[in-house]
């Protein structure tokens, strides 16, 4: 087991048969990814905080001095995507004006100041507003982490950087279920917080602001000597580098906000892009999948137990994370996109089949593995593509004047499609049967697929300026003969 891990770290440093792979990369950069990305494992356990809390609220261990409601404990849970929403927009603004990685340490103190809430407050309108912090903390990390990322990272390791931001998210919302049980409240609130305070300690003192945005505002000297750190060069040698962001810079000047995101030809077409794809992402199915896990696999009657099937579950969503991060820059996006959807859709669909058979008396009994083997798919097929790449193609696909408020407004979207989903799966489950909203995801991931084929381009071995020109000339992918022409395997642009 020791070997594996070893083995997939050596791979991740670039330590593999590619050439390519080995240019310019650095330990510095791998370290500045990561920590970055602890932003994403605070992400994701702040969404599932409560699943281990909410059972405690029934034993002498709830803070409050009168029983939890239903509604209340619902209200609890709706209060983080409702802040998640509100956040993003401005968060995009600050990170446009005031620059990413100050933007990420600012945004560290409302999660912050929520999870301390958590621990000692005994009034539930103030868990309230701590998951309302917490959502804000949520919905701009979704925003800028990824962009962050995107800006320090080169053409041939973007997308897996991209990818590993599913896996953190993936890992922090399993932290909860792994040692929240075993702790009280108070405790287990603080220990949250402890990620975040590695963040701002490491990232701040260490990790450089991008070089796209330094140099955008004319920040030349900082830029190359974030360039020298992150790429572990001397100066001489990145000059090449920060002479061609320069002339992209000044190719496509612009003051950004919402009025250049609509002028803008790429913009509008990357903003295009992105809201399809986390559109397809929410609405196929994926978070009434986790949230409503044990009530589905409930409702199947199947014979493997609520329990055992959810741990099954969560381990085919980590593992499957990891090895699209290890496929991706061989496979490309798109076709990973297009099988994604595909198997997603085949999943839903046979789901739904089953649950329509058994509204119709049908005896079901030698199938009872269905349903897990379904959801167990689906995660897989989702993870391979749905989920990962959607945040990996949002950091790298806009103008980087306008970045920061097209990636606000996608995660704004993104949270809104999950609020309406989560909200609107219960009823219709209810009100037509379990059957029809996975038929309806199965729709869903269909009409995905064309978007996929007709609109999101291939960006397999582009640099960010090469993704901007063919969205100017609206291509969906770019010869690669083309590409060669216009950056060479010497030459990596940051734009």
């Amino acid at each position: 087991m020791i070997n594996v891990f070893a083995q997939f770290f050596k791979w991740l440093r670039g330590r593999t048969q590619s050439d390519e792979a080995k240019v310019g990369e650095c330990f510095f950069m791998y370290l500045s990814v990561v920590t970055a990305y602890l932003t994403a494992f605070t992400s994701g356990l702040s969404v599932s905080w409560t699943s281990p809390v909410i059972p405690k609220f029934k034993t002498e261990e709830n803070p409050f001095n009168h029983t939890v409601s239903t509604t209340q404990t619902a209200m609890m849970a709706s209060f983080l995507p409702l802040g998640a929403i509100t956040g993003p927009i401005l968060a995009g603004y600050m990170a446009d004006r005031f620059g990413r990685k100050f933007t990420m340490m600012l945004l560290g103190f409302p999660s912050m100041a929520g999870f301390c809430i958590l621990a000692f407050a005994k009034i539930i309108e103030l868990w309230y507003f701590a998951r309302f912090l917490l959502g804000i903390g949520v919905g701009c990390y979704f925003a800028i982490c990824p962009m962050y990322v995107a800006e320090i990272s080169q053409n041939h390791n973007r997308a897996k950087f991209g990818c590993l931001f599913g896996v953190f998210i993936t890992l922090g919302l399993f932290y909860p279920f792994s040692l929240g049980a075993h702790l009280n409240i108070p405790v287990y609130a603080m220990t949250c917080n402890i990620p975040l305070l590695v963040f701002l300690v490491v990232f701040g003192i260490f990790m450089p602001e991008t070089p796209i945005w330094l140099l955008i505002n004319g920040k030349v000297k900082q830029a190359e000597e974030a360039l020298v750190k992150l790429r572990k060069k001397e100066p001489v040698d990145v000059q090449e580098e920060i002479n061609e962001i320069l002339a992209a810079v000044q190719e496509n000047q612009g003051k950004g906000g919402f009025r250049e995101l609509i002028r803008s030809q790429p913009a509008k077409r990357a903003m295009i892009i992105c809201i399809g794809l986390v559109l397809l992402q929410e609405l196929s199915g994926i978070h009434p999948m986790m949230a409503y896990l044990k009530p589905i696999f409930q409702a199947s009657g199947t014979k493997i137990s609520p329990d055992l099937s959810t741990i099954i579950f969560g381990l085919s969503q980590i593992s499957s994370n990891f090895i699209t991060a290890l496929i991706v820059e061989k496979v490309g996006r798109r076709i990973l996109y297009m099988v994604s959807a595909v198997g997603c859709g085949i999943a839903c669909a046979i789901l739904g089949a089953y649950f329509f058979l058994q509204t119709q008396k049908a005896d079901l009994d030698g199938v009872f593995w269905l349903p897990l083997t379904c959801m167990v798919a689906y995660m897989i097929f989702f993870s391979c593509g749905l989920g990962p790449l959607a945040w990996s193609i949002v950091g790298e696909i806009f103008p980087s004047h306008v970045k920061g408020i097209g990636s606000g407004l996608t995660v704004c979207v993104s949270f809104s499609a999950s609020f309406f989903v989560l909200m609107t799966f219960p009823i219709v489950s209810e009100a037509a049967g379990m059957s029809a909203p996975f038929w309806m995801f199965t729709v869903v991931t269909v009409i995905g697929l064309f978007f996929i084929h007709y609109v999101v381009p291939e960006t397999k071995g582009m640099t960010l300026a090469e993704i901007q020109d063919t969205l100017m000339r609206g291509g969906v992918k770019r010869p690669d003969k083309e590409v060669q022409a216009v950056a060479p395997e010497s030459v990596t642009t940051y734009f």
